[in-house]
């Protein structure tokens, strides 16, 4: 199963925001501060989805949970993050990528 609250929090690790849908996240790379890296993980031991990470220029950041990772990819190479980078991480198991 997968986790549903996203958490934003500052470069000291302080929660500065609460959200239970993606709508955080936007509103928050729309407000606040520019995204400029998003990491997608791969899930493990066959579960079809991931975790997304986002990372600010203030140095704030954001995980959170995808149930299909095809639709946490469209949603991260769709959306208007102003020329974020975006990097895929493939699974790892016993330190080899699978």
């Amino acid at each position: 199963m997968y986790d549903t609250s996203i958490i934003i929090r500052d470069r000291n690790f302080k929660i500065v925001s609460r959200s239970r849908n993606l709508r955080g996240i936007m509103e928050y790379s729309r407000r606040k501060s520019t995204a400029y890296r998003i990491d997608l993980y791969r899930g493990k031991n066959g579960w079809s989805g991931g975790q997304f990470g986002i990372a600010w220029h203030d140095g704030s950041t954001a995980i959170c949970d995808f149930a299909d990772f095809s639709i946490m990819e469209s949603f991260a190479k769709k959306r208007t993050f102003k020329g974020a980078e975006i990097k895929i991480h493939p699974v790892m198991v016993d330190g080899k990528a699978v």
